[in-house]
């Protein structure tokens, strides 16, 4: 027993291509897709007509602890490159606690999520 995803409209990343067909699922993989997919007895159908399919989004460099310290005021420019590091995510990241972080994270990852996101990769190291 599979299932056909009915009318999706997926889109593909290399090469860079989007088209409106049906896909068949079988073992978790999918196994075929074109127009008007034959079901087999047993099948599940499922219309995602208006429903996007594309593979997941990697991002390999992330710090999801900030998510929560957007939109922190910039600093003046300054003659060394760690001064606005100092001045504004630093001190977020001495004054972040566990729950913090939590919370950041989590929120970072849901729209990660919602945008597609299926993998990241996170740099976060505190000194707390």
């Amino acid at each position: 027993m599979g299932e056909i995803l009915r009318k999706a409209t997926v889109v593909e990343l290399d090469p860079a291509t989007v088209e409106v067909c049906d896909l068949r699922i079988d073992a978790d993989r999918i196994v075929a897709r074109g127009p008007n997919l034959p079901a087999q007895p047993g099948d599940l159908e499922t219309d995602l007509s208006g429903k996007v399919v594309m593979p997941g989004l990697v991002n390999g460099h992330t710090h999801l602890a900030f998510t929560l310290g957007r939109g922190a005021p910039p600093t003046s420019p300054t003659k060394l490159c760690t001064e606005p590091l100092d001045k504004t995510y630093w001190r977020l990241d001495r004054a972040l606690d566990l729950p913090g972080v939590e919370i950041s994270t989590a929120a970072g990852a849901l729209e990660a999520l919602y945008s597609g996101t299926t993998t990241v990769f996170d740099h976060h190291s505190s000194p707390t």
